[in-house]
């Protein structure tokens, strides 16, 4: 809704007034991107564009037609995914993205799952990261943001790409299958700014299994303006969907040596993904 700038290239919806001049300014080219008309009448006939016309007090009728056309444009957004694998695994004292537990490292498992759904998927390292060719080939995404744990992958991607969505998956967690991405998708809200799981035993948003909206960048940026905070922190005090975790060790992650065996050995009478 614009008073003044009506020439502006945004999508708009139009209040017409009494004298309809405004009607003339859009047939003679002066305002456009018009997606649809309100105004006091019941029914306005011979429109200059084909567009909807909605009665002022008709609130229920424009909010759905708003919305529905919000939902459309957000749907378009392109959903990249991210393996994130950037951490020093100090306590494993071993790169967690080359473990295994399928038969292949499980940074590579979480890049085969997420290209299965999204446009592009990026391995999220630092420059420094990779000393062989398991992981080289596949695309990268190097940390720009530095120091920030978890949160310097995920917005080093959203800096490389800030008009995306970005599927977002830690290497650390090798219960999550198929299963876990399509229940993301599924009930993925793109008029909120992430859709996540919540930690069964924490109770709290898992920010390492997480679609988020290009709108989330701006939300990360100002809460650092502020000092040092997790991704968790800031979903926890933000407007997303959180679904309910689906099993209880679905989310969990490998931190140390007995952990990596214990999983391995549950993991190995499982089909593979």
């Amino acid at each position: 809704f614009l008073e003044g700038f009506k020439s502006m290239h945004v999508n708009k919806l139009v209040i017409i007034d009494d004298n309809k001049e405004i009607l003339d300014s859009i047939s003679r080219g002066e305002i456009g991107h018009v997606i649809g008309f309100a105004g006091q009448e019941k029914t306005v006939t011979d429109l200059p564009v084909n567009a909807p016309y909605f009665h002022r007090d008709d609130v229920s009728g424009i909010s759905l037609f708003l919305k529905q056309h919000i939902s459309t444009i957000a749907k378009k957004t392109p959903l990249l995914g991210l393996v994130l694998t950037g951490g020093y695994s100090s306590r494993m004292e071993t790169d967690k993205a080359l473990l295994e537990y399928h038969g292949k490292p499980q940074a590579r498992v979480i890049y085969d799952l997420l290209s299965k759904v999204c446009k592009r998927v990026y391995i999220s390292s630092r420059k420094d990261q990779w000393q062989d060719g398991l992981l080289n080939k596949l695309q990268q995404i190097h940390d720009v943001f530095l120091g920030l744990g978890p949160l310097s992958g995920i917005l080093s991607a959203m800096h490389t790409n800030p008009d995306a969505a970005w599927l977002v998956v830690a290497c650390d967690l090798p219960f999550v299958n198929s299963s876990t991405i399509k229940a993301l998708l599924k009930n993925r809200n793109p008029l909120k700014m992430a859709t996540c799981f919540k930690n069964v035993h924490k109770k709290f948003p898992e920010p390492l299994c997480t679609i988020y909206e290009p709108k989330m960048r701006l939300r990360f940026l100002e809460y650092l303006g502020s000092g040092p905070v997790s991704p968790r922190e800031i979903l926890r005090n933000s407007p997303v969907i959180m679904l309910d975790q689906m099993g209880k060790r679905t989310l969990e992650n490998v931190n140390s040596n007995e952990e990596y065996e214990k999983a391995k050995s549950e993991l190995s009478g499982r089909v593979r993904l």
